[in-house]
């Protein structure tokens, strides 16, 4: 395997798994949700989807990541989050231009779909393991368009 296809294992990896965690953190909540409407008293939590929709399940959480992630401003806020341990979210309004609202609402997105997490009480932001696999990502792609473009271009203009 090349370094390349390795780096792009990794952020696969990294995506795979931040997006693991946000859909186990939806499954505890809705099994705890289902529990206490059935058994108030509680019963095992399961974090599993059933077998059989294990794919669906995936395949929803990954286009719903990235529907959120392509979008330019949100996309601008994971590069902001993905550069610093923690952001203000003063911060990430001065370098978006958006309202407090706006940025929250923005940031509330990208968490609900596993990207980032926000701290109400420290008014910060961050990115998850999954953004930086989705970010990695995007470079990866990016990179190799690049290749691509400057190969054929300079080919087409010979």
């Amino acid at each position: 395997m090349t370094e390349t296809e390795t780096e792009i294992e990794k952020n696969l990896d990294l995506l795979a798994e931040g997006l693991w965690a946000r859909l186990r953190d939806i499954l505890l909540a809705q099994s705890r949700w289902d529990g206490f409407v059935r058994d108030p008293e509680g019963g095992q939590l399961q974090a599993v989807p059933p077998p059989d929709d294990r794919e669906r399940v995936a395949s929803e959480m990954v286009l719903r990541a990235l529907h959120v992630a392509v979008d330019p401003v949100n996309n601008a806020i994971l590069h902001l989050l993905a550069g610093e341990e923690r952001v203000a979210i003063a911060s990430l309004m001065e370098q978006t231009g958006l309202s407090r609202i706006g940025v929250i609402e923005r940031v509330n997105d990208l968490s609900q779909v596993g990207l980032a997490s926000y701290e109400v009480e420290a008014r910060e932001a961050r990115a998850t393991a999954g953004a930086s696999g989705l970010l990695g990502l995007f470079d990866d792609v990016s990179e190799r368009l690049t290749r691509i473009l400057e190969k054929r271009w300079n080919a087409d203009s010979r």
